[in-house]
């Protein structure tokens, strides 16, 4: 879900009237396009992440952050976790 708002809500939030109504380019500041097409990178990665982690991994993300602060801290945690699992993953389907 978190990757799916960051992924693609953001930046259809950000440069939505040039993808859906037609506005021009020039109008959005470079700041503005740049931040849509990194937050669509960081919500593919999290969605890739998300899916391809272990069950075990991303137990042991969801498991210290039941309070309400857990939107800060379990984006970053669950990159760190899930990319290390799926290059695990990786080294032992090429090895």
């Amino acid at each position: 879900m978190v990757a799916l708002l960051m992924g693609l809500c953001v930046p259809a939030f950000l440069v939505g009237p040039a993808l859906f109504e037609g506005v021009a380019w020039s109008v959005f500041s470079d700041a503005q396009v740049w931040g849509a097409l990194i937050a669509l990178c960081f919500g593919l990665w999290l969605f890739l992440v998300s899916v391809c982690a272990e069950p075990d991994e991303v137990k042991a993300v969801f498991e210290p952050f039941q309070a309400s602060e857990a939107a800060v801290l379990f984006v970053p945690f669950m990159l760190w976790v899930g990319t290390r699992g799926m290059w695990r993953k990786l080294r032992k389907a090429l090895a």
